[in-house]
């Protein structure tokens, strides 16, 4: 298998949120660097690679990710997760779901050829 795959963390580098269930708030760049953690100790870590979009450094448009301008027009809130172009997960951080994907669409691969 030598399919990469592409796992983007769109959001604000130095923000910092108080999310529920967290003990100690942290950025998102932190959240990030965890997420990338959990996923490279995981059977998909010579398979991944990661990006970090920050919204205020990078914009959107200049990334091209217009699609996810839209989904921040509707109400949804960053971080936003995608994994090859398809959007994982938006609003918290849910590292084990971003994993979850990546096994999902290798299975899927696999199962198509």
């Amino acid at each position: 298998m030598s399919k990469k795959y592409l796992i983007e963390f769109i959001g604000e580098y130095d923000y910092v949120a108080p999310w529920i269930g967290q003990e100690e708030p942290t950025t998102m760049g932190e959240e990030f660097e965890k997420m990338k953690e959990l996923i490279l100790k995981s059977e998909v870590k010579d398979i991944v690679e990661f990006k970090f979009i920050d919204i205020k450094k990078d914009g959107l448009e200049e990334t091209g990710h217009e699609d996810v301008q839209m989904l921040m027009a509707t109400g949804k809130l960053p971080p936003i997760v995608k994994v090859n172009k398809l959007v994982a997960t938006y609003g918290r951080y849910q590292h084990n779901i971003v994993l979850e994907m990546v096994r999902f669409l290798i299975e899927e691969e696999e199962n198509n050829n």
